[in-house]
C-alpha cells in the first residue's frame, strides 16, 4: 500500500499542477510574445491529451486512482472515449508554450512512474527502471558529459546547469540529483542565469523574467514580475536584483530573510535563513537570521559575496577574502589571499613631499598598467587601488637623506623598507613599488637608476633624473624603467631564458624593442614589446623556464 500511496500522491500533484499552471506559474512575468505560432500550441495540446489518455489506460488497467478517469472504468479500460482537444483561441506566446512544456514533462514523469511500478513498457523509460522506480528522471551522467555547460548551480541535494546544446531539446537547463520535490523538472526555454536552492531552483529567461520549479511550501516558486539582472536561491527563498538595481526577495520569511532593504545594488546572495547584497558603493548589507553574526558584515569595500547557513564571505577590493558568522569548523577563517602591489612615495625625514607628486606617480602607474593590458590582451599587474584610482601612500621615513646615503647602504635600504612596511601596516609578503624622493645608492653601483630585490622595487628618482611622466622633462618619464622593474618583481626573467644576457643579468639580447633589452631604450616607450618573440619570459609555451604569464599577480580585470 505504501507504493500505491506514493503513486496517488504523484497523480494528485500532477493534476493540481495542471489546474494551476496557467494562472499561477513559477514566474509571474509573461514571456515575450510573437515567438511561437498557434500550431506550436496545438501540437503540445495534442501531446498532453495523448499523455492523459495513456495515463487513464494505466489507471483503469491497474485499478489505481480510477476516480480521476472521466466517466470511470469498465472491464479494465476507460468507460467513455475522450472528447476532442479544445481548440486554442488565445494569442500564442512563449509563456503559453512554457506552461505546456512543463505539463508535458510532469505527465511524462508520471507515466514513467506507472511503467516502472507495474512493469509495463519499461523499455520506453529513459535509463530504465530500478527497484520499481525510474532509474533517473533527469539527465544521466553520460548525457551530462555530452553537454557543454556555461553555468552550474548546486542546491541541497540537486544541481542544475545551463548548456549550449540548442539541437537536442527545447530547454537549455538540465538538472540531476534528488527529485523528491520535482526539482529536476526545469521550465522549458532558453535561460541565461541559474540558481539552485534547498529544494527548488530559479532561472532568468532571455527576456529577463524569472521562472522557478521544485518545492513551493513557502511560495518560493512565485517569482515577482519584472526584468532582472542577478539571482540567487537560498534554503526556501530566493532573491534577485531588478534592472533598476533594486533588490527583491520571495519565499520563506521566518527570520525576515525576504525583507530586502531599499537602495541600489550590484550583486545578491541568499543563504538558508539570511540574505546579503552588494551596494553600488561596494559596501555590504545583510538581513534575516543573525544568530551567529552572519548578518553583520564588516566595513570596507567588496567586489563579490556569497552566503551560506550560518556564515557569509566576500572578496574585498584588495582581492582578499573576509568571512563572518558561525565558525565551528573554521569556515570563517579564510586563508590569506593574493595581496596587490602597494605603491609608496617614500620621503626622507628632512625632505618635504612635493605637492602633486603622488598624483603624478598614480598617473604613471596607470599608464604602465595600460601598456601591460595592450601587450597581454587585457592583463595587468595587480596594484592596490582606492576608489578606482591607483593607491599611492606617502611615507615620511624616520631617517634623513644624509643618513640614508651613508656607507652601509644595503643595511640602510632594508631598514628603510622595514620602516615603510611598519608605517603602512602591510604584511611583509606584500610587494612594494617604492618611488623614493631624492638620491640613494645603497652600494648598488650596477643598478643606479632602480632595482628589484626581496619583494620590492626601489626607484630613487634623483639618481637618473627620471620622474613620473607628468613631472618629467622626458616624455616617457620613468615609465619604461618602472615597467621593467615590475617584470622583475613578478619573476619575469631568469638565467634559463634562451636570450638571457650573461653580461647584464637583468636583460635579454634578441631585440632592442624588447622591454628588457637594455637600460637605454626608454625613448622607445610605449612602443616596446613584452618579450619580443615570446621566447624568454612571457607566453613562452613549453619550457622549463618560468613564464610571467603564469604569475597570479598578472590579472585580467
Amino acid at each position: 500500500m505504501a507504493s500505491r500511496r506514493r503513486v496517488v500522491t504523484a497523480v494528485a500533484a500532477v493534476c493540481l499542477l495542471a489546474s494551476l499552471l496557467p494562472d499561477n506559474g513559477a514566474g509571474a512575468q509573461s514571456a515575450p510574445a510573437n515567438l511561437v505560432s498557434t500550431s506550436d500550441i496545438t501540437e503540445r495540446d495534442n501531446l498532453i491529451d495523448s499523455q492523459e489518455s495513456l495515463l487513464n489506460v494505466y489507471r483503469c488497467q491497474f485499478d489505481i486512482d480510477t476516480h480521476i478517469v472521466p466517466g470511470g472504468c469498465s472491464n479494465g479500460a476507460p468507460r467513455a472515449p475522450r472528447g476532442p482537444v479544445p481548440r486554442f483561441s488565445g494569442f500564442p506566446t512563449t509563456r503559453e508554450l512554457l506552461v505546456r512544456e512543463q505539463l508535458i514533462a510532469f505527465q511524462e514523469s508520471l507515466l514513467n512512474v506507472y511503467r516502472c511500478q507495474f512493469d509495463i513498457d519499461t523499455h520506453i523509460v529513459p535509463q530504465g527502471c530500478l527497484w520499481g522506480k525510474p532509474r533517473l528522471t533527469s539527465a544521466s551522467q553520460a548525457q551530462r558529459n555530452a553537454y557543454k555547460f556555461t553555468a552550474v548551480s548546486a542546491g541541497a541535494f540537486h544541481a542544475c546547469g545551463i548548456h549550449i546544446d540548442r539541437t537536442t531539446e527545447f530547454s537549455n537547463v538540465v538538472c540531476w540529483g534528488d527529485d523528491s520535490a520535482q526539482q529536476l523538472n526545469p521550465w522549458s526555454g532558453r535561460f541565461i542565469h541559474l540558481a539552485s536552492g534547498g529544494w527548488h531552483s530559479c532561472a532568468i529567461y532571455t527576456d529577463q523574467a524569472i521562472y522557478c520549479w521544485g518545492l513551493n511550501d513557502f511560495g518560493q516558486l512565485h517569482a515577482p514580475e519584472g526584468r532582472f539582472t542577478a539571482l540567487d536561491s537560498g534554503g526556501r527563498h530566493s532573491c534577485a536584483i531588478r534592472d533598476d538595481f533594486t533588490a527583491t526577495c520571495w519565499g520563506n520569511n521566518t527570520f525576515g530573510q525576504v525583507d530586502a532593504p531599499a537602495g541600489k545594488f550590484t550583486d545578491i546572495s541568499a543563504g538558508s535563513f539570511h540574505s546579503c547584497v552588494l551596494r553600488d558603493d561596494l559596501t555590504i548589507a545583510c538581513w534575516g537570521d543573525n544568530q551567529f553574526g552572519q548578518a553583520d558584515p564588516p566595513a570596507g569595500k567588496f567586489t563579490d559575496i556569497s552566503v551560506s547557513q550560518t556564515y557569509s564571505c566576500a572578496i574585498g577590493d584588495d582581492f582578499t577574502v573576509a568571512c563572518w558568522g558561525g565558525n565551528e569548523y573554521g569556515q570563517a577563517n579564510p586563508p590569506a589571499g593574493l595581496v596587490p602591489i602597494q605603491v609608496v612615495y617614500a620621503v626622507p625625514s628632512d625632505v618635504e613631499p612635493l605637492v602633486g607628486r603622488d598624483l603624478a606617480i598614480a598617473e604613471e602607474v596607470s599608464e604602465i598598467q595600460a601598456w601591460f593590458r595592450g601587450q597581454t590582451g587585457g592583463r595587468h599587474p595587480m596594484i592596490k587601488v582606492d576608489d578606482s584610482s591607483i593607491s599611492v601612500i606617502t611615507v615620511r621615513l624616520s631617517r634623513t637623506a644624509s643618513e640614508i646615503s651613508e656607507v652601509d647602504g644595503l643595511l640602510l635600504e632594508e631598514l628603510a623598507v622595514d620602516d615603510i612596511y611598519q608605517q603602512i601596516g602591510a604584511r611583509r609578503d606584500t610587494f612594494l613599488l617604492i618611488y623614493f624622493e631624492g638620491e640613494a645608492e645603497f652600494d648598488r653601483a650596477d643598478t643606479t637608476c632602480g632595482w628589484t630585490v626581496n619583494g620590492y622595487v626601489f626607484f630613487p628618482m634623483g639618481n637618473c633624473s627620471l620622474e613620473p611622466m607628468t613631472r618629467s622633462p622626458e616624455p616617457a618619464g620613468s615609465a619604461e624603467l618602472v615597467a621593467r622593474q615590475i617584470v622583475h618583481l613578478l619573476r619575469g626573467l631568469l638565467t634559463c631564458a634562451p636570450n638571457h644576457n650573461e653580461e647584464s643579468p637583468w636583460t635579454v639580447t634578441d631585440s632592442s624593442r624588447d622591454l628588457l633589452y637594455s637600460w637605454t631604450n626608454w625613448s622607445l616607450w610605449p612602443n616596446l614589446v613584452l618579450d619580443f618573440g615570446n621566447d624568454d619570459y612571457y607566453m613562452i609555451g613549453e619550457s622549463e623556464c618560468p613564464d610571467l604569464a603564469h604569475d597570479p599577480l598578472l590579472v585580467l580585470e
